[in-house]
């Protein structure tokens, strides 16, 4: 039975050597066995090669992956390679702009000192910036004169929105709008002005950023239906509508670059659902730019009062949900009510 044991095991490393040849000389056909197989490594080497790999897997991860591996195992979190400053650095400038994240790096330098516990363990200072610019839902950095603050919101790990008011010279709203096809004519007007195709209307323009901040790689859709304003009070609901019926106010979405943004057709067959208007992927930003029916506004300043909060209406994970932006009692022009 050992000599029967024997003899299946020098068969079984014979087959094993033979299958081992077959592939290196797939792999290198000119050469029968190549040097790495030949020299033994040493641990330092295998080390080296090892963090290679794990930093080359690091810097294609999101933050939620890279927390992930860091909880791991002790080995992992000890490799410094899931902690690594550059691969954190790059997240923060994705999402946040090369500005913020250096004026953020600046106060957080400052506050490191003071934390009692900063000595005791080894610290990622751009993932401490990176989770203190998430959790005061930072705003990525581009240029927006004219356009007057009114609110933001986050749906953690999934998308963050701010509004703006476009204001006019003279605060006022009344735009020459196209009547509704469905409009019926009122008796009480002249037959003239009811020949007429266009009208008077409150119209307020607000611009809607929107980012996607999902922690995993996974896309946001925006749909394809009207942003609306809610103006309901303790006795009675409402809202403001888009105005959708004339092409001159319809929606436009552009990039931060303030270029329209127009959809790769690849992608959008691969990712984009029925009904999206756009796709957003991970960390990138879209600005909408939308027409708002504010009835009985006839300035701006009446529909900050009236105004509560804008909802859009966006895809994840296949289902449409809506996202609320609330706005401030209080707008702002100040760059402290973005941070």
């Amino acid at each position: 039975t050992v000599h029967n044991t024997i003899d299946a095991t020098t068969i079984a490393n014979a087959d094993a050597n033979i299958h081992a040849h077959v592939i290196v000389n797939a792999i290198n056909p000119t050469n029968d066995i190549p040097k790495e197989i030949e020299s033994v490594e040493s641990p330092h080497e295998k080390q080296e090669k090892e963090l290679k790999v794990f930093g080359a897997v690091a810097k294609m991860l999101d933050p939620l992956s890279l927390s992930r591996c860091i909880a791991v195992s002790r080995r992992w979190k000890d490799m410094g390679v899931f902690d690594n400053e550059s691969v954190w650095l790059n997240l923060a400038v994705r999402r946040f702009g090369f500005k913020n994240v250096r004026e953020w790096t600046d106060r957080v330098e400052d506050e490191i000192p003071q934390d009692p516990n900063a000595h005791n363990s080894r610290q990622c200072l751009n993932k401490i910036v990176y989770r203190k610019m998430c959790q005061a839902n930072v705003m990525p950095h581009f240029q927006h004169p004219g356009w007057k603050f009114l609110g933001k919101a986050k749906m953690p790990g999934r998308i963050a929105g701010w509004v703006f008011l476009v204001e006019r010279s003279n605060g006022e709203t009344l735009r020459s709008v196209q009547k509704q096809p469905n409009s019926r004519p009122n008796p009480q007007k002249s037959a003239s002005s009811q020949r007429s195709h266009f009208a008077s209307l409150p119209v307020v323009e607000l611009r809607v950023l929107l980012q996607n901040i999902a922690m995993s790689c996974q896309d946001v859709g925006v749909r394809d239906q009207p942003v609306t304003v809610d103006i309901s009070t303790r006795r009675s609901g409402g809202e403001w509508e888009e105005i959708s019926w004339d092409p001159r106010f319809s929606k436009v979405w552009r990039n931060l670059d303030d270029c329209i943004r127009r959809e790769n057709p690849n992608m959008a067959l691969k990712h984009k659902q029925k009904g999206d208007l756009c796709n957003i992927s991970q960390f990138e930003s879209i600005v909408l730019e939308v027409s708002i029916h504010a009835k009985g506004c006839s300035t701006t300043s009446r529909f900050e009062q009236r105004g509560n909060f804008a909802k859009v209406l966006i895809s994840l994970d296949g289902s449409t949900v809506p996202f609320v932006i609330p706005f401030l009692r209080e707008p702002t022009y100040r760059s402290d009510s973005l941070m």
